[in-house]
């Protein structure tokens, strides 16, 4: 549960950095993805599935109807989308992180709502009481936040949901 603790800790990273709900979902899946890449850079290597991801892309802007733009967050160029509201969704791996795909990858592995709700309400707590210059730094963020929790996260939260 690596993955879901580090995007909900990135969602609530970019809520109280003021980004919408949307937005942070889209980043939290966004920045996520780029730190899975960065480990298993192996998963995401290869003509051939640089030539599906770019087909399925190619097939997501034209569904939007939209332009896509860029953005530097923390010094990592994101690319994204409006949606109908005009918030933006962001892209890594060649998908659009949005909120069907933040449910696919976070919400459903979550054993059940109530856990994720909890890990959701546990994030938002930590990085509250966050300097904002960690959370502005990825380097910092990763080592002082997400890293000293990454291994147990889910897991303290099941357990306090049953001893409860």
């Amino acid at each position: 549960m690596r993955f879901q603790t580090m995007a909900v800790l990135q969602y609530a990273r970019f809520k109280r950095l003021g980004y919408s709900n949307m937005e942070s979902q889209s980043l939290g899946l966004a920045f996520a993805l780029f730190y899975a890449i960065m480990k298993n850079r192996r998963w995401y290597g290869g003509k051939k599935k640089k030539q599906e991801e770019k087909k399925q892309y190619n097939m997501q802007i034209e569904n939007k109807k939209t332009e896509e733009k860029e953005e530097n967050i923390f010094n990592l160029r994101l690319k994204y989308v409006l949606n109908e509201n005009g918030e933006k969704l962001f892209k890594m791996a060649g998908k659009i992180c949005d909120d069907r795909e933040w449910f696919n990858r976070i919400v459903s592995k979550f054993k059940d709502i109530e856990i994720y709700n909890k890990a959701i309400e546990k994030a938002n707590l930590i990085i509250s009481q966050t300097e904002e210059r960690i959370l502005k730094s990825n380097n910092q963020f990763f080592n002082k936040v997400y890293k000293p929790i990454r291994d147990n996260f889910v897991e303290n939260i099941e357990k306090e949901l049953t001893t409860v």
